[in-house]
């Protein structure tokens, strides 16, 4: 696992993902400043292949314990590390209902931004 991404690699915006934390859409917000596109992440998944630092474990266990529990959405905060530092990183999950034309039952938004 990577301990220090850039921060210009934190993908700051909208994801889809599935039950697996696999991306299925992701829509960048500009003034966040991330380099990453919905191209380069789509297909990936967020917690081995687009944020696998160490503190991603904490939000890991989060997005799958919101998966299993039913709630509709949960906010929280993690410092995650960044260009030699730390960043304050807000996060909502959010239950999506069933997508048809998917099939998939267990989605979830997430919002990432940095905390003001």
């Amino acid at each position: 696992m990577r301990d220090a991404p850039p921060v210009n690699l934190i993908p700051f915006g909208l994801l889809e993902l599935d039950a697996t934390g696999t991306v299925l859409l992701y829509e960048p917000v500009k003034e966040w400043k991330s380099n990453l596109t919905p191209k380069s992440v789509t297909g990936l998944n967020f917690f081995t292949e687009i944020v696998p630092f160490s503190q991603v474990r904490e939000l890991q266990y989060r997005f799958d314990t919101f998966i299993s529990n039913g709630v509709a959405e949960e906010r929280f905060t993690l410092s995650l590390p960044y260009n030699h530092g730390q960043v304050r990183v807000r996060f909502l999950l959010a239950r999506l209902s069933k997508q048809a034309r998917r099939g998939l039952e267990r989605m979830a938004i997430v919002q990432i931004a940095p905390e003001n």
